[in-house]
């Protein structure tokens, strides 16, 4: 690399693994005589602020990936040519923060960030919400942090046509209690119904210390062309149960820390929860993964009624005490059941 001359260029850079985080102040200054890339990639090292700088005149990148301890839309929105943007957030204790910035790339279609927020200045709100621009070519936006108690705007209506969407939502929290209690104030919940999505992960982050009330969850109103959903750290309420058996094209249904409410806490003795599907049809579902979903019963009269083309399920590390003998005996295909807990199948599974 230090022998090419000025103007020579490479199509793509993947950074090695043997390169650490000592030789990045020898490494970026050479990206001067690179400028015509179109991809670099350095998610094995982490990369100090200096990045920012070195990356100027890379104004052909498509794709992106970096590993960073500090990151700001800013610092990219000149890269008007870039496609994907994935960032690795080392510090979890920050969260990034947004800026109108992020509008002036029009030809963003993927957008990977570990955890970030729609969080801004006064001023940099007030920009937001009179403009009207839109990313029309993106298609996969996450992780983002959505805090409801401070009125985050919401912004999905400016990706027209987004596919994949990840959303954390932050509960206001008491004052006084950090965990077992808090208040539950009306707030309006983000409305996904009318995007166009196919996938959507959709998370709460204080499930544990609002574990005496219902969450939020059940307030969410999921798109109708979803086709995979991932939910976790939420109350799993009739409600919502109702909610995702309406979604006539979904395939793939991920649930992981899932909690139900009722008399009791998961960590003491005698706990005990029901999870009954009866009643409900999920008729395309093809794929079922559950991930320390806290019930100890589940009932399911008929597999073939409630899962008719059940090909996949996986549990891990739950209190379910045994698999209904349903699923056991009709779950066909490509049939695969895992069980990383104490669960028992009421019938032997198939090998």
């Amino acid at each position: 690399m230090s022998g090419l001359k000025g103007g020579e260029s490479l199509e793509f850079i993947a950074h090695p693994r043997f390169y650490d985080s000592t030789d990045q102040m020898t490494f970026l200054p050479l990206l001067d005589n690179l400028r015509r890339i179109r991809v670099l990639h350095l998610l094995d090292i982490s990369l100090q602020s200096s990045w920012a700088t070195e990356i100027q005149a890379l104004t052909y990148l498509r794709y992106l990936a970096i590993s960073t301890e500090e990151f700001d839309f800013q610092w990219v929105s000149h890269l008007l040519n870039l496609q994907t943007l994935r960032v690795v957030w080392k510090d979890t204790t920050k969260r990034i923060k947004t800026s109108p910035a992020i509008w002036k790339m029009k030809k963003l279609r993927h957008v990977d960030i570990q955890d970030f927020s729609f969080t801004w200045d006064d001023n940099d709100r007030a920009i937001f919400q009179e403009t009207s621009a839109v990313l029309p070519n993106l298609k996969t936006f996450g992780k983002c942090y959505i805090y409801l108690g401070d009125m985050s705007p919401e912004f999905w209506w400016r990706f027209p046509n987004i596919e994949q969407l990840k959303l954390q939502f932050v509960e206001p929290e008491s004052e006084y209690v950090q965990y077992y209690l808090v208040p539950t104030p009306e707030i309006d919940m983000p409305n996904l119904e009318e995007l166009q999505l196919q996938s959507l992960e959709v998370g709460f982050s204080h499930t544990i210390s609002t574990y005496e009330s219902i969450g939020w969850g059940s307030c969410v109103v999921f798109p109708s062309m979803l086709k995979d959903l991932s939910l976790h750290s939420i109350f799993l309420t009739e409600k919502l149960v109702s909610s995702i058996a309406r979604l006539r094209f979904l395939e793939r249904l991920k649930l992981r820390k899932i909690y139900f409410k009722g008399e009791g806490s998961f960590w003491q003795a005698g706990y005990s929860r029901c999870w009954d599907v009866s009643d409900y049809k999920f008729q395309a579902l093809k794929i079922l993964k559950l991930k320390f979903v806290l019930m100890t019963e589940w009932l399911s009269s008929d597999s073939e009624a409630s899962f008719p083309v059940l090909e996949k399920l996986v549990i891990d590390d739950c209190r379910l005490e045994e698999i209904p003998s349903s699923f056991t005996d009709d779950v066909t295909g490509s049939e695969f059941i895992s069980c990383r807990n104490n669960a028992k199948p009421t019938s032997s599974l198939a090998p």
